[in-house]
């Protein structure tokens, strides 16, 4: 296979997406709607049309705001 036709094999498929928190926190400057948007015009740039998930991992050290979570669209885990 080349890279082209793999990519327009799954090009329609779920895409998950996994976001530690406590390694990479949310950009001062980004909203949590931005970064979803960000994320899923990235995967669309490259020709990835399917559904894009997005969950979000944090061990509970700083107070997370669940509610914007959920508003954005992405899945917040915490212990």
């Amino acid at each position: 296979f080349t890279m082209s036709s793999l990519t327009s094999k799954f090009s329609d498929a779920e895409t998950g997406v996994f976001w530690d928190l406590d390694d990479c926190p949310i950009p001062n400057d980004l909203s949590l709607a931005s970064i979803y948007d960000n994320i899923k015009l990235a995967l669309k740039n490259r020709d990835y049309t399917g559904r894009v998930s997005i969950v979000a991992y944090s061990s509970g050290r700083e107070q997370i705001n669940e509610e914007e979570f959920e508003s954005a669209n992405i899945k917040l885990i915490q212990p």
